[in-house]
């Protein structure tokens, strides 16, 4: 699966029967129900690990109510496989990006939403305390948000990659804190709202021009057009 394809978590693939999943942390509850807020979806972010048995997984949630696994609410089981990309391994970091669908409730309509994930991965015996069930050599994991909106992913990827490359540093898994601060920054600025002009500021950063006109070729003659028309 290509980690850069657009994709969609409709349906998929169960849980081995017989598998027990153990999370490496518990949920951080931030919210009481996510899906309720203020001012729309609360950002969520969720950590998924390689298993060397089981495969993709998600470990933790960052926003989610106290003990509610949306993976599991909004029925997102192609979530881990769509967050650790296939290919993933062969480079120090690596992006992706995928749309999920949150189901209609008897208050609001089924919405899409938007996540991006950085892939990172550690030597294994860098691990200041290395887990029993860690066997392979290398500890692969991504550290995924998902919002509302595809705006501002720019500055989104750019954020979540210091992030991300800063929860490895620590050598220190279970030491969240990081992540932890990174969702509550996320959901303080959607609470609060965008700034003026910050969208159109900060939604091309980290675009390269020359990677567009590579990927879309004379199509992206006719992007542009829509962005110059768009909803006439």
């Amino acid at each position: 699966m290509a980690s850069n394809d657009e994709k969609d978590a409709h349906s998929g693939p169960s849980t081995p029967e017989g598998t027990d999943i153990q999370p490496a942390f518990t949920s951080v509850s931030l919210t009481e129900d996510n899906s309720l807020g203020k001012n729309g979806f609360t950002p969520l972010i969720t950590v998924v690990g390689f298993h060397h048995a089981r495969g993709p997984e998600v470990e933790g949630w960052f926003g989610a109510g106290d003990g509610i696994d949306p993976a599991i609410s909004y029925d997102w089981p192609l979530l881990p496989f769509m967050a650790l990309s296939d290919g993933a391994h062969a480079s120090e970091e690596d992006f992706s990006y995928f749309t999920l669908l949150k189901p209609k409730t008897d208050s609001e309509p089924a919405t899409s939403l938007f996540g991006i994930s950085c892939t990172r991965q550690l030597d294994s015996s860098k691990l200041i305390n290395r887990p029993a069930d860690v066997t392979r050599s290398t500890v692969q994991k991504a550290v995924v948000v998902i919002v509302d909106s595809p705006q501002g992913f720019g500055m989104l990827r750019e954020r979540l990659g210091i992030v991300t490359q800063a929860w490895f540093a620590q050598r220190e898994f279970t030491d969240t804190d990081i992540l932890r601060r990174f969702q509550d920054s996320l959901a303080d600025e959607k609470a609060r709202g965008p700034v003026q002009n910050e969208s159109e500021r900060d939604q091309h950063l980290g675009m390269s021009l020359r990677e567009l006109i590579h990927e879309f070729k004379w199509q992206a003659l006719v992007l542009l057009k829509c962005c110059l028309l768009q909803p006439k």
